[in-house]
């Protein structure tokens, strides 16, 4: 993956909540285009009753350099659609890892860490660094 500068493609994620020990696990595709994020999220369905198994969300935001944050924007109709949820984040110099915080704005228990890790050639998840990328996080609270 040497000479990568951009966030282009799958990544396969993970994120917390700061009020509890809950860990959801998403895959998100991105589309790098001068420094302009847009993508998609595919995640389980953790908090809509009777909804699908796995819910989606449009991703827009920016990367300046290392930096990166973006909205995840769910594509259900309100009023069951919950509030934009901001994330910001730092990648490695490879460009293979991400960590950083989210949050949704006026919702003090609606915050926590996530870590990214970008997919090689399909291959499977790689849960293992993924859970190893969101401790070091925990482990800084």
């Amino acid at each position: 993956m040497d000479g990568l500068r951009d966030m282009n493609g799958i990544w396969s994620g993970m994120y917390d909540y700061h009020q509890n020990d809950d860990v959801v696990k998403f895959t998100i595709w991105f589309d790098d285009q001068e420094q302009t994020l847009v993508g998609t999220m595919t995640q389980p369905n953790t908090f809509i009753i009777g909804g699908d198994a796995d819910i989606s969300a449009d991703i827009k935001g920016i990367r300046d350099g290392y930096s990166f944050q973006f909205g995840k924007h769910y594509r259900f109709p309100e009023p069951k659609r919950p509030a934009t949820t901001f994330y910001n984040g730092i990648i490695n110099d490879g460009f293979t890892e991400a960590k950083g915080t989210w949050h949704i704005p006026h919702e003090p228990d609606s915050s926590g860490n996530f870590a990214l890790v970008r997919m090689t050639g399909g291959v499977g998840v790689p849960l293992a660094r993924l859970r190893a990328v969101l401790a070091e996080l925990t482990n800084q609270r």
